[in-house]
């Protein structure tokens, strides 16, 4: 997944069951439209424990209602602790767009504070690689999809998401042109 850092905090502990404040807002595509397709992830930054839980966010979504709840996602335990780990947190149904996160919350201690962060994001290219061995390519110049917009002041970042334990080699080239 290549995308764009909105906004993002570190420092949440995996230890820690009550509600952890957040306070935090997207620098770019904020408006109600404009925030049409934001996404909530989390990010391990340093080991956190061995004892599987759940984890929830409280969010405002992209019409500007607050204290919608993510749908509780997996925290914890072999690979849901690791560090460089991201985890998708994904929206109260109906909802489009994250607008604002105010806390998330730790169902149970992981037994490891580690530390954990939350990350709003905009996907611009999704790439599948369809097996081990085989490449993917993605041309938005002269084929499908279009150029995806990128703000000049757009925070790029790169995100493997596999699934399965067999890492694929990849080969990743960007192009990018202003106009």
């Amino acid at each position: 997944m290549f995308y764009d850092r909105l906004s993002q905090r570190s420092g949440m502990s995996g230890t820690t069951t009550t509600p952890q404040t957040v306070s935090l807002t997207p620098n770019r595509y904020t408006s109600a439209a404009a925030s049409v397709g934001n996404q909530l992830w989390l990010e391990i930054y340093t080991l956190i424990g061995i004892t599987g839980t759940t984890i929830t966010a409280s969010y405002t979504n992209q019409a500007g209602t607050p204290g919608r709840t993510t749908v509780a996602q997996v925290f914890g335990n072999t690979g849901f602790r690791e560090g460089q780990r991201m985890i998708r947190l994904p929206l109260q149904s109906g909802d489009t767009g994250v607008t604002a996160v105010n806390t998330v919350t730790v169902l149970a201690t992981t037994g490891t504070a580690g530390n954990f962060g939350v990350t709003i994001v905009r996907p611009l290219l999704m790439c599948p690689c369809p097996a081990v061995g085989v490449s993917a390519l993605r041309d938005l110049i002269a084929g499908y999809p279009n150029v995806t917009e990128m703000l000049t002041d757009a925070c790029l970042a790169f995100a493997f998401l596999p699934n399965t334990t067999t890492v694929p080699e990849f080969d990743f080239h960007t192009v990018l042109v202003e106009n």
